[in-house]
C-alpha cells in the first residue's frame, strides 16, 4: 500500500486577559514615556471614613490593606485589615478595637503565615494614647495584642521582625519624653511581651516616620526633630545597635520644614528616604527623595512636583535596581488631590509619574510592583465609594504601543506556545512532531 501523509497545522490559542483595546497582531517594545491602565480597581468603606496607611502581599498572591474604619466596628473608628484577591475582590475583613478611636498604621507578614500590625489604641491601656501591637492569624482573627505606654501619648508607627522572631515596633512617646515628645523603640519577644525599651530625643519635638532594619542587626530610626525657637522641622536619623544603643545621629533639610515618611534599604548597602520638602524644590512642598550612605552622609537628593502641595508616603525597590514612590499631588491630575506614582532609576532620576483619581481627594499609601506587568495601589478616596472617604485599591497595568501606533494593555495569564505544529501520520500510525 501506498504510504499516506497528512500536514496538520495546529493553533493553539494564548489565553489572555485584555483591558483596553482590541489586540493587533503586531507588538512592540515599551516606548520611554510610559503609561499606566487600570486593570482592576476596588473600593472598600461605608458611609463614614475609612483610611488605609499600608499595603503588603499575601501568600496568596493577593494583598492585605490596613487602616481604619468609622462605618464598621465597635467604637469612633476601628482597626480594620482587608484582604482582597489579585483582582482586588474582597475575600475578608476584620475590625479589631473598643468605643474610642483605635487605628493600624503598620502589618508585616509573620513566619506563621499570619500578620501582625502595630499602631495606637484609645480604647483601652495604660494612657491617652498606647502603642498597640496585634497578632492575627491568616484568615484575620485576633490571637493576640499588647498595649504599651504610659499616662499619656504613646504611638506606635513602623513594625518589624527581629532576627530572634521577636518584634521591633518604632514609634513615639510623650509619657516617657525629656521634651515634647521623644522617638521610642520597644523590642518584645515573638508573643508581644517587652524585652526592652529606648527613648531617643532632646528638650523639642521628635516624632517617629519609620525604621529599617539594618545588616549588622541593628535598627535605622528615621522622623522629624523640631523645637519651638525654631519653629521648624527636619528628617532626624538615628543608628543603633540590635539591643538599641545609639551609634550615631544625623539631621538633613534647610530653612523650612523637611519630613520623611517612607525608607528602604538601598541597594548599594546605604538607605533611601521619600517623604517631602518645603526647603527645596518647585513648589510649597515637593515630594522629597534623599539618599545617604551606611553611615548616615548625604550622597544625592532629588525632588519632584509642581507650584502646589506634593509629597510621597510610600517606596519600593524595583527588579531593575530603580525605585517606585506613591503619595499624592495637588499639581498635577484630575482633581484637587490625586493618587501619585513615580518611578525613579537607581540615582533617583524621574523614569516616569502617572496620576490617578476624580474630582475630589485621593492620595495612595500603598504600592507593590507586580514583575513587568504594572503596579497595585491602595490608599483613600473622596472620588469614588459609598462614603465621605473610602480604600481605594487599583492594579495598573503598561500600555504598550504597536508599531502602527495601536494601544491595547493585556495581561498574560497562560501561554502555551505551539505555534504551528505539523504532525505526519505514517503507514505505521506513528508521529512525529516538528517545530
Amino acid at each position: 500500500m501506498k504510504n499516506t501523509h497528512a500536514t496538520k497545522v495546529c493553533f493553539l490559542a494564548f489565553l489572555l486577559v485584555i483591558s483596553g483595546r482590541i489586540i493587533t497582531a503586531t507588538t512592540a517594545s515599551m516606548t520611554e514615556d510610559r503609561k499606566l491602565v487600570i486593570l482592576h480597581e476596588q473600593t472598600f468603606g461605608g458611609a463614614e471614613v475609612e483610611y488605609n496607611y499600608a499595603m503588603i502581599n499575601a501568600s496568596d498572591g493577593g494583598y492585605i490593606m490596613a487602616g481604619h474604619t468609622s462605618s464598621f466596628g465597635a467604637g469612633l473608628s476601628d482597626a480594620w485589615v482587608v484582604k482582597v484577591d489579585i483582582e482586588g475582590n474582597h475575600q475578608w475583613n476584620s475590625t479589631f478595637g473598643g468605643a474610642e478611636s483605635d487605628v493600624v498604621i503598620s502589618i508585616i507578614p509573620t513566619p506563621d503565615g499570619g500578620y501582625a500590625m502595630t499602631g495606637i489604641i484609645e480604647s483601652w491601656g495604660y494612657g491617652e494614647w498606647d502603642a498597640w501591637l496585634i497578632k492575627i492569624d491568616n484568615e484575620g482573627q485576633m490571637q493576640w495584642n499588647e498595649t504599651y505606654g504610659g499616662s499619656e501619648r504613646d504611638y506606635g508607627g513602623s513594625l518589624a521582625l527581629t532576627p530572634d522572631g521577636g518584634f521591633i515596633i518604632f514609634g513615639y512617646t510623650e509619657s516617657f519624653a525629656l521634651g515634647d515628645q521623644d522617638f521610642y523603640l520597644i523590642k518584645t519577644d515573638n508573643s508581644g511581651n517587652i524585652i526592652w525599651n529606648k527613648t531617643y530625643g532632646g528638650y523639642g519635638s521628635e516624632r517617629s516616620g519609620f525604621l529599617i532594619l539594618t545588616a549588622d542587626e541593628g535598627f535605622l530610626l528615621v522622623g522629624l526633630t523640631g523645637t519651638m525657637a525654631t519653629n521648624t522641622l527636619d528628617v532626624w536619623i538615628v543608628k543603633t545597635d540590635s539591643d538599641g544603643n545609639q551609634l550615631w545621629n544625623r539631621t538633613i533639610g534647610g530653612v523650612n520644614n523637611d519630613f520623611a515618611y517612607a525608607g528602604i534599604s538601598a541597594h548599594d548597602g546605604g538607605y533611601i528616604i521619600t517623604g517631602f520638602t518645603e526647603s527645596y524644590g518647585a513648589g510649597s512642598s515637593d515630594a522629597w527623595l534623599v539618599k545617604i550612605d551606611q553611615n548616615g552622609n548625604h550622597e544625592w537628593n532629588r525632588t519632584f512636583g509642581g507650584p502646589a502641595l506634593d509629597y510621597t508616603t510610600t517606596i519600593i525597590p524595583t527588579n531593575d535596581n530603580g525605585y517606585v514612590l506613591a503619595g499624592r499631588t495637588m499639581s498635577y491630575g484630575a482633581g484637587g488631590e490625586d493618587m501619585w506614582l513615580i518611578k525613579t532609576n537607581a540615582l533617583g532620576e524621574l523614569e516616569f509619574d502617572q496620576t490617578f483619581g476624580g474630582a475630589n481627594a485621593d492620595a495612595a499609601y500603598g504600592v507593590v510592583e507586580n514583575g513587568n506587568e504594572g503596579y497595585s495601589l491602595a490608599g483613600r478616596t473622596s472620588s469614588y465609594g459609598a462614603g465621605a472617604e473610602d480604600i481605594w485599591f487599583i492594579r495598573a497595568v503598561f500600555e504598550t504601543e504597536t508599531a502602527d501606533g495601536f494601544t491595547y494593555s493585556i495581561m498574560i495569564t497562560a501561554i502555551m506556545l505551539f505555534i504551528i505544529i505539523r504532525v505526519r501520520v505514517s503507514r505505521f500510525d506513528k508521529k512525529r512532531i516538528c517545530y
